[in-house]
């Protein structure tokens, strides 16, 4: 590795976190193909993780969909991941 004033830490995901991405994943590449340029959200409510796809460029806290690219939904169960329901937002 090189020089520790040079590192940048851009991301860090938990690894519950990453298991629910991963298992959204094929959702979001069969409906919007390329994840460049998209900041991905995880939410739990009660028993359903969702899994946000949204414009990294967007505004942070708008409603719906905050930027120029379609953002998408994926709900997913929390306890098995598998996909209940995605849903592009508006």
């Amino acid at each position: 590795m090189g020089n520790a004033a040079n590192l940048e830490i851009l991301d860090s995901v938990r690894g519950r976190s990453y298991l629910a991405i991963q298992s959204a994943m094929p959702e979001f590449l069969r409906r919007l193909a390329d994840v460049n340029g998209y900041k991905i959200v995880v939410t739990k409510e009660d028993n359903t993780l969702t899994i946000t796809f949204v414009d990294e460029e967007g505004v942070t806290g708008a409603l719906g969909n905050p930027g120029n690219k379609p953002g998408l939904a994926v709900e997913l169960d929390a306890g098995d991941l598998r996909v209940l329901r995605s849903y592009y937002l508006r």
